[in-house]
């Protein structure tokens, strides 16, 4: 009778609650369905051992919420074209990039002067073209914002971009046209934020103060991408988000300066131990409001509170039993974070934790320290290989050495630092925080170097393979762990022989890289990159895999379409040849050398030719489209024609030299412009298939439909990556050409 007690007051409080919150906001049907489970669940779950049917309940009720919310956000006033309007709203984070737009996550709060009235913040993903972005997170702004459809890359191997959005709130994409107001909002946390800033800039080295900004007030892009890059192909990128490892380790400074004060307790009567509870939980909030208030970290805050109230109020509960009911709680008012990774790896890093603990009750502290780190390389070992493609075996004995250092003494001391700021003046604790974060990033940049194994997993193959290490781990009975051992080595072996084994000789891949280029071919054991995109990371899954023995790199010309994809984390040393229409200015951007690419040029590539047609090497041009690398790419007697961004001024003397011949596959010249792809050109090469890579919304209308016609009038197949996808053709194992594709239109096991 207690628990149906419980569940009535629960169920009456909640819905009077949220009412009374939101009733403004959403209806009354939505107001119970979200405010009644919410505390019906704390109220059972805190009194009774059911938490783990209420959790399934919340679960049950967060999808169900989450559908819709869902239809709440398209009912939003924003423009299905690519319309402008005013917008006001908070500046939530500030991107910078080395190349490319700034991009601004902005919560909205009005679009054409009409509040955006939602029981959650939503947000905008914004780019920002014309000079610096004058705010920073936090200030208050009014812009007009031409809206645009987002895209998103089908690519092999690409992330659901749609999901990850979702899970962030995310519900419009747009380019900021002006900005009509913009000014700094005077709040405590936004005055703190700028003093510790000050503090990390003068006190510490550039690379110190980027780790402090990312780990105290949440600004990742103060470090170099490819230094993150690093740390997380090490296993160490945990480090750097704000999650309940930082959160812990403050608490414990909460925890140490409250027993400073426990002696005070007996004049009020407290038990001791409150002393540290009522110290650490509001250190742990400031920080959490300090950052920015990031969602890992609010999760970390409140479980950390529902722990402490439970213990205060003299209730007994195992930490399994707390994880359930804050993740419960979690999903039922906030039911997209359901689709979050971070999410599941917080939580599922703390149940691993808890289970090794179990399994090893009453045994030495290094033996505990051992069985937790494996349970939580193992167990989270999926959702790295799924984030980060790819896992190293050094992540084991990197985080072995490293967390315990960060966790006792660094993150502690950081704390003391900044809770006083005289710490900030002795050069000892200066000396210490600073090598620790210089030794991090050496050791980042070690264990992503040595042993590090891109793996690209399927659907079905990272399925089974959840189901591997969570049978591998189970505490009970000893079959569960000899049939997780079997299906482990199944999905190993699965892995391994499908790395090897090709059902076809040869692809060429024209990658989804929105308005840039990129290529890729395979043949055998050798790959060949032609431009690199804006960006690497659609390109880089094909790149590293280890089956690949030679890697040839080739940049078209110096245009950041082409070439982009070279700054920040990009590897040198995965290519044994690299060749170019431009080497000087790459070489002065980079540092690095290319060998230049001249007409009359041939390279035996494998069973592969490459011919160069063009450039001369006294070329004299004022534009770079003209210096683009064309190459004629021979195999099995069938030509494939890589052009860059040529005009046709180049066709024409390409064609006067007689060196054009019919081609089978045609990368089309310029992203399909109307001033390539002449009558001329076409009619010496009758391209089989004509790939135009091109995004869907650029501002050039590419392809052009002149352009296009003209393709069609050769009798060419036309596929165009904007409407596509990805394309990719394929020779069978015999070396005919099969013909060119949608990779989303083929089968999974083909890719």
């Amino acid at each position: 009778m207690v628990q149906y007690r419980l569940l009535a007051i629960g169920m009456l409080w909640g819905s009077a609650t949220t009412m009374l919150l939101g009733a403004h906001k959403i209806a009354f049907g939505v107001a119970v369905l979200f405010g009644l489970p919410a505390w019906a669940l704390f109220g059972v779950a805190a009194r009774t051992r059911l938490t783990h049917r209420p959790f399934w309940i919340a679960v049950i009720i967060s999808v169900l919420s989450s559908g819709i919310q869902y239809y709440q956000l398209k009912s939003l006033p924003i423009g299905a074209q690519p319309v402008a309007q005013k917008i006001r709203g908070t500046v939530v984070e500030v991107s910078r990039q080395s190349h490319g737009p700034e991009r601004i996550l902005l919560r909205l709060h009005a679009i054409d002067d009409q509040p955006v009235r939602f029981p959650w913040p939503v947000y905008a993903s914004l780019a920002h073209y014309r000079g610096q972005f004058r705010g920073l997170p936090g200030w208050h702004g009014q812009f007009i914002v031409r809206w645009r459809k987002p895209t998103t890359k089908a690519n092999p191997y690409s992330p659901d971009v749609w999901t990850l959005a979702y899970a962030k709130r995310v519900v419009a994409w747009g380019t900021i046209k002006s900005t009509e107001q913009l000014h700094e909002t005077h709040s405590l946390a936004q005055t703190m934020r700028a003093r510790l800033g000050q503090h990390f800039t003068q006190h510490f080295s550039e690379v110190t103060a980027g780790f402090l900004r990312a780990i105290i007030l949440g600004e990742r892009d103060k470090i170099p991408k490819s230094q993150r890059q690093a740390l997380a192909q090490a296993g160490l990128g945990h480090l750097l988000a704000i999650s309940g490892l930082h959160v812990a380790a403050l608490s414990l400074v909460g925890v140490c300066l409250g027993w400073c004060f426990a002696p005070l307790g007996w004049r009020w009567g407290l038990p001791r131990q409150w002393f540290g509870y009522l110290f650490a939980v509001p250190l742990v909030w400031c920080y959490v409001m300090l950052a920015g208030l990031p969602i890992s970290g609010v999760r970390a805050a409140a479980m950390l509170s529902l722990f402490v109230v439970l213990r205060m109020l003299s209730v007994h509960t195992e930490l399994r039993d707390i994880l359930l009911m804050v993740l419960a709680l979690v999903l039922v008012l906030d039911p997209v974070a359901i689709f979050s990774p971070a999410l599941w790896a917080s939580y599922g890093a703390i149940l691993l934790i808890d289970t090794a603990l179990r399994i090893c009750d009453g045994k030495r502290w290094t033996v505990r320290l051992l069985r937790v780190q494996s349970y939580l390389t193992l167990g989270l070992l999926p959702l790295m290989i799924h984030l980060s493609g790819g896992w190293t075996p050094m992540a084991f004995v990197l985080n072995l050495l490293v967390v315990p250092i960060f966790s006792v003494a660094f993150f502690p001391l950081l704390g003391m630092a900044m809770l006083t700021w005289h710490l900030f003046q002795w050069s000892d604790v200066l000396a210490f925080l600073d090598s620790s974060v210089v030794g991090l990033f050496e050791l980042g940049a070690w264990g992503a170097s040595v042993g590090y194994m891109p793996i690209y997993l399927g659907t079905a193959e990272l399925a089974l393979f959840v189901v591997a290490i969570g049978l591998l781990l189970a505490p009970r009975p000893l079959a569960h762990r000899s049939v997780g051992a079997l299906a482990m080595t199944f999905v190993l072996l699965l892995w391994w022989f499908g790395a090897k084994w090709r059902p076809w000789s040869a692809r060429l891949w024209l990658l989804d890289t929105g308005q840039s280029l990129s290529v890729v071919w395979q043949a055998q054991q050798n790959l060949l990159v032609y431009d690199v995109a804006r960006s690497f990371a659609s390109v880089r899954p094909l790149v590293t895999d280890a089956y690949y023995r030679q890697r040839w790199l080739v940049v078209s010309h110096d245009d950041i379409d082409h070439s982009g994809g070279l700054g920040d984390g990009f590897d040198w040393s995965w290519f044994q040849i690299r060749l170019s229409g431009q080497p000087e200015p790459i070489f002065a951007k980079y540092a690095v050398s290319f060998r230049p690419c001249a007409a009359g040029q041939v390279f035996q590539f494998g069973e592969a030719r490459l011919d160069v047609l063009w450039p001369d090497v006294d070329l004299q041009s004022r534009s770079d489209n003209d210096f683009s690398c064309v190459i004629q790419l021979t195999y099995q007697g069938r030509r494939i024609l890589l052009t860059g961004d040529i005009g046709k001024r180049v066709e024409r003397r390409l064609a006067a030299r007689g060196v054009l011949q019919s081609a089978d596959v045609l990368i089309v010249p310029h992203h399909g412009s109307k001033l390539s792809s002449t009558e001329l050109f076409l009619d010496k090469i009758r391209p089989t298939w004509s790939l135009i890579a091109a995004s869907k919304t650029n501002p050039w209308g590419f392809p052009r439909q002149e352009t296009l016609e003209r393709l069609r009038a050769v009798g060419s197949h036309v596929l165009w990556t904007g409407a596509d996808g990805a394309i990719v053709c394929e020779w069978d194992r015999d070396g005919q050409l099969t013909g060119c594709d949608r990779w989303r239109d083929r089968s999974p096991s083909s890719s």
